[in-house]
């Protein structure tokens, strides 16, 4: 399985501390998980503005949201 970081144009990760304390603040929450409308593109998009209650539930909306809030226009397999 491959993990994908999200990289601004010179393929420097972005992110941040406030994005981990917000998923870290979710651990034992609840949600009615649905693959098409509340899934893990709305998770990880309210990781990065603090809406939990959005609407990106498709990868190309997590993306733009990604782009606009962390200047992540790249997005990068994770080599460990």
């Amino acid at each position: 399985m491959s993990i994908y970081v999200s990289c601004d144009e010179n393929a420097t990760p972005q992110g941040g501390r406030h994005i981990a304390q917000r998923a870290l603040a979710q651990v034992g929450s609840w949600r009615d998980y649905n693959v098409i409308m509340d899934n893990c593109h709305q998770f990880s998009s309210g990781c990065v503005t603090g809406d939990f209650e959005n609407s990106d539930n498709f990868l190309r909306l997590l993306k733009y949201r990604c782009q606009k809030h962390m200047d992540a226009s790249q997005w990068r397999v994770w080599d460990r």
